[in-house]
């Protein structure tokens, strides 16, 4: 089998999907992580921190799906467009 690998990258927390030839999602997992206020209105991230949630979570939605990597075939990413951050 062949499936779609998708990062949503949100400005409080990452969430992965597993989705097959149908568009079906077959897994999806989701962690909260922290928020940094320097001074009043501003938000800062950990890039670190972002980075960690993300690939935990691809290899929980891997296992909740029962799919190995080397079934993934293509990788989307959306995130905070306020971010910049290099995937």
């Amino acid at each position: 089998m062949s499936y779609v690998l998708t990062i949503d990258q949100g400005t409080t927390g990452s969430r992965v999907f597993i989705i097959d030839k149908q568009g079906e999602t077959i897994a999806s997992v989701y962690e909260e992580f922290r928020q940094h206020f320097p001074r009043p209105g501003w938000v800062e991230h950990d890039a670190n921190e972002i980075w960690s949630s993300v690939s935990k979570l691809i290899k929980h939605s891997l296992e909740k799906a029962n799919v190995k990597s080397s079934e993934i075939v293509s990788i989307g990413i959306t995130n905070q467009r306020e971010t910049t951050v290099v995937w």
